[in-house]
């Protein structure tokens, strides 16, 4: 698989020209706001816009520069660039690249060196550090960046001690804020900032996407990969790697025929070996069916393109009632997650809640018989 490139070194854009050329417009008739929000699911190139107009204003790309005069010496209109484009090669990239630009300061969640995994936070001494850098002097005499990936890793104190600077911006200062959870941001910290929203991509905008990513799914399998990651270009990027789609179709094939012994050994090679998927995979194919299967039984159509995927959901669903699949959500979905959280037999977890979307007996039923 192709190594997925840091958002501060990717350098295409797919699908966001809409956003793109917003803050382009923005930056040339002078209204690009001290402070822009980014907001949307997880993995639809929230960063990647961010660190691109970044990159257009530290590297000087972005300065007006004069046309050359016509012929009879008519004044010309200042030059414009069409895209917040900007070469890998040049200097300032180079340094952003490198996470040593003196005129950029990025804020995200520290690493743990110990447990091998990002931290939650972004502490708050991180963010009062904001001060120092703003009221040091550009080294290019121009623009200084703050980036905050997410902002909604910023605690109680760190979000207050970032407000300040926001309700008091030095000149030539911008704040980029990423958030994949708008909903949890402080709403004063919301009302002084430009908010740019980000939405799924398109189907075809997400395949190349994914192509750019070293990924080629096939035609039938991609809305599927769209939707169990949600979206996001690198979580489909990781679920392919798990084979998820492979998973979801044996899953399906299964629970349709019904086979105890044939779902036992499904659970066993999904739970232990090293080529077993994540655990976060296990619950997200779980979840993409059980949805569905919801949908259907509440007289909506399912967001299903493929027949033979449409015809086994809407058999299982057929099996029970609408009050049953509900509390398989609620019970089922919490035994999953328990499994992982309190350490319980992840087999007989994911076997149980298997039986339970075959129709077997009531949900309660179901449950206990997975766990014997």
């Amino acid at each position: 698989m192709k190594h997925v490139a840091h958002p501060r070194t990717t350098y295409s854009l797919i699908g966001l020209r809409r956003q793109e050329s917003r803050l382009l417009e923005q930056w040339y008739d002078r209204r690009l706001p001290h402070a822009c929000l980014f907001t949307g699911p997880q993995g639809v190139g929230k960063a990647t816009l961010a660190y691109r107009l970044a990159r257009f204003i530290l590297s000087g790309e972005g300065d007006m520069q004069v046309a050359a005069p016509s012929l009879f010496g008519d004044a010309l209109p200042p030059l414009r660039h069409d895209r917040l484009e900007v070469s890998p090669e040049h200097p300032a990239a180079h340094r952003i690249a490198a996470g040593t630009h003196p005129d950029l300061l990025v804020l995200e969640p520290p690493f743990d060196e110990k447990k091998g995994v990002y931290k939650s936070e972004i502490p708050v001494d991180a963010v009062r550090g904001v001060g120092h850098f703003l009221s040091q002097t550009s080294s290019e005499g121009g623009w200084k960046i703050v980036l905050i990936d997410p902002v909604d890793a910023l605690n109680a104190n760190a979000a207050n001690a970032l407000l300040k600077w926001l309700e008091e911006p030095p000149p030539q200062c911008l704040f980029l804020l990423i958030s994949h959870q708008p909903g949890g941001v402080l709403p004063t910290i919301i009302s002084r900032c430009q908010v740019v929203g980000f939405s799924l991509q398109a189907p075809e905008d997400f395949a190349a996407l994914l192509a750019d990513r070293g990924i080629h799914a096939s035609d039938a399998d991609m809305p599927l990969l769209q939707r169990l990651s949600g979206g996001s270009a690198g979580l489909a990027a990781s679920l392919h790697e798990q084979h998820a789609e492979a998973h979801y179709h044996e899953m399906l094939d299964l629970m349709a025929k019904g086979n105890d012994p044939a779902l036992v050994h499904f659970a066993e090679r999904l739970t232990g070996g090293k080529d077993a998927p994540h655990w976060d995979t296990i619950e997200r194919l779980v979840a993409a069916v059980l949805s569905q299967i919801i949908k259907l039984a509440s007289g909506m159509a399912a967001e299903v393109q493929n027949t033979r995927e449409i015809d086994v959901l809407k058999a299982l669903s057929a099996r029970k009632s609408l009050d049953y699949w509900l509390d398989l959500w609620e019970n089922g979905t919490r035994m999953l997650r328990d499994a992982e959280h309190l350490h319980l037999s992840k087999k007989h977890a994911l076997l149980s809640v298997l039986l339970a979307l075959c129709g077997k007996g009531h949900v309660a039923e179901a449950l206990r018989l997975g766990q014997a």
